[in-house]
């Protein structure tokens, strides 16, 4: 299976929508938070791809694969780091992290370049 265009501007859409849902958070993949689930947390730029891709907003080398789907960490590494890639490209920045990390940046600014960099994806522009 091969990552695509569209694929990634799904996963990048998810990631907006997890964001809004749970809210931004600087620093760390996610904000812990005593009685929420990961998944549940605010979430930092990569955080919020995590989710979409596989459902925790650690990295996919971090989370633990099923035995009968062996193959699932290669795949959610390969479409999280696209996403990623995709989202840098789209902000002409060297780190995302940086970026998401930065004092004056929003939830409304992670969100926004998300969904503008899956419109791209979609057009064919990136």
């Amino acid at each position: 299976m091969t990552v695509t265009r569209p694929i990634v501007a799904d996963i990048l859409d998810k990631a907006a929508d997890t964001i809004e849902a749970n809210g931004h958070h600087k620093g760390d993949l996610y904000r812990k938070s005593r009685g929420r689930r990961r998944n549940r947390c605010q979430v930092c730029a990569f955080g919020a791809i995590n989710i979409a891709v596989h459902g925790s907003p650690l990295h996919p080398d971090q989370y633990a694969v099923t035995p009968d789907r062996p193959d699932r960490r290669g795949w959610n590494l390969a479409v999280a780091v696209s996403a990623g890639r995709m989202l840098r490209s789209h902000l002409g920045v060297t780190e995302v992290h940086e970026w998401n990390d930065a004092a004056d940046r929003t939830a409304a600014d992670v969100t926004a370049a998300m969904r503008a960099t899956a419109a791209r994806l979609r057009a064919g522009d990136l």
